[in-house]
């Protein structure tokens, strides 16, 4: 089985805050190409502190930079055919990288040389992760002459685990599986309650909106009617009398003219 995906993401820290610049590019590929391809019991760098031969589960084929991604590519062949069997579940999707170098205040490594590449269940950059590339004849597309050729030319060989150690091994890896499987019911169960929670919430919120409204409808239902008012007698004299009042007369007029002759 052939693997392949981004192993480490450049000028990018990752969640154990620590990242590579473009400088370290080179010596990480170079140390990526010798690295162990390896798989701990709890699906974590446990194994690569003491390493032992049934944690190494395949070996790189290429190793190169993917200056459109600005990220080191890994593409890997997985000889063990358990992990095979666990990949093709889906049950292991992602890999981290482990190594050595000096880690400045900044998070940035300098003299970066890798040791291995360990498959995850999670890892320290998000998109640290790989597809595999295996075909429905497991050759990847290759025919049998070609494939023989290939794993001979990289030194593969498939191989599996003895019964003992792999019961440990695989033993191990379903409790992580299980443990993985229960956090993630109880985070999904967490997440429904309050999702649950905002739609009551707002279910009583539409339900008191529309009280207010057949309340508001019906007050302006009860509302009387505004009728015209015509007026009256009393009314009309008022008006006449208030417009007879400002007129001035003829004879008020020419007193007024007189008065402004007499002033010149």
């Amino acid at each position: 089985m052939i693997i392949s995906g981004i192993a480490i993401p450049i000028d990018k820290l990752n969640h154990n805050g620590w990242g590579l610049h473009n400088r370290e590019i080179q010596s990480a590929v170079d140390t990526l190409k010798k690295s162990d391809i390896r798989l701990c019991e709890k699906l974590d760098h446990g194994c690569d502190f003491n390493p032992q031969s049934h944690h190494s589960v395949g070996k790189p084929i290429d190793v190169y930079l993917d200056e459109a991604k600005n990220a080191i590519i890994a593409k890997v062949s997985i000889t063990n055919t358990r992990v095979q069997d666990l990949i093709k579940q889906g049950k292991i999707k992602a890999w981290s990288v482990f190594g050595t170098g000096h880690q400045n205040d900044d998070g940035w490594v300098s003299d970066y040389t890798n040791k291995s590449l360990t498959l995850v269940a999670d890892p320290a950059w998000d998109d640290a992760r790989f597809a595999s590339r295996e075909s429905t004849d497991n050759h990847e597309g290759l025919s049998d002459g070609d494939y023989k050729k290939f794993t001979a030319k990289y030194d593969i060989k498939e191989e599996a685990m003895p019964d003992k150690e792999e019961d440990k091994f695989t033993s191990e890896l379903e409790k992580k599986f299980a443990a993985k499987d229960t956090e993630f019911a109880a985070k999904f169960d967490e997440i429904t309650a309050k999702f649950d929670q905002v739609i009551a919430a707002k279910d009583t919120e539409i339900t008191d909106l529309k009280k207010e409204v057949s309340e508001l409808k019906a007050s302006t239902v009860r509302l009387p009617k505004e009728e015209p008012v015509a007026p009256t007698i009393t009314d009309i004299t008022t008006d006449l009398t208030s417009v007879k009042a400002s007129l001035i007369s003829e004879k008020d007029v020419d007193k007024l003219v007189a008065a402004k002759l007499n002033e010149y």
